[in-house]
């Protein structure tokens, strides 16, 4: 059985003293404090920054410059947004139309919105200024409304599809 020792030994001795460890070269000085900025001392936060700072700079150029909603379009020098309400067998279907070029061809323009079975065919005159908006409507009877408003909208010849999911108003 091994001796146990209950005597430290008297030559040991523990010493501690504040003023003696301050007064060496190497000992940190309090009035000059470390100004290297948080991200100098800490690389790996750095690059977790810089990471998410990259992600969030391409969502927003995806979202802002590169997506468009399938309800949104722009066809031959004007903006087109689908608007659709459900109510009870009806469902009524907008078109807003504004211009965003000044070469914009003139003329009309003419919708075809269908749910499902139903179809109906609408046509309008198109804004001639900048600031106008013209709303192109229509309304359809179906036995139970409900899914996407699909719109195909032709203007001077082109065509665009437009597709818009359905909300439900009161009856």
């Amino acid at each position: 059985m091994a001796k146990r020792q209950t005597d430290p030994d008297p030559a040991l001795h523990y010493h501690y003293d504040r003023g003696e460890r301050l007064s060496r070269a190497d000992a940190p000085d309090p009035s000059r404090r470390d100004t290297r900025g948080v991200f100098r001392g800490n690389r790996s936060l750095m690059i977790l920054l810089v990471d998410i700072l990259l992600i969030s700079l391409l969502f927003l150029t995806y979202r802002y410059l590169l997506y468009s909603p399938p309800n949104q379009a722009r066809l031959g020098g004007y903006d087109l947004v689908l608007d659709g309400l459900s109510v009870g067998d009806r469902v009524f279907a907008g078109l807003s139309v504004e211009k965003v070029r000044d070469d914009a061809p003139e003329g009309r323009i003419f919708a075809r919105f269908f749910v499902e079975s139903a179809e109906v065919r609408e046509s309008g005159t198109l804004p001639t200024r900048g600031d106008e908006t013209v709303y192109v409507a229509g309304t359809l009877y179906v036995g139970d409304a409900g899914g996407e408003l699909v719109a195909e909208v032709e203007i001077a010849g082109k065509i665009k599809t437009l597709v818009k999911r359905l909300r439900q108003g009161d009856d």
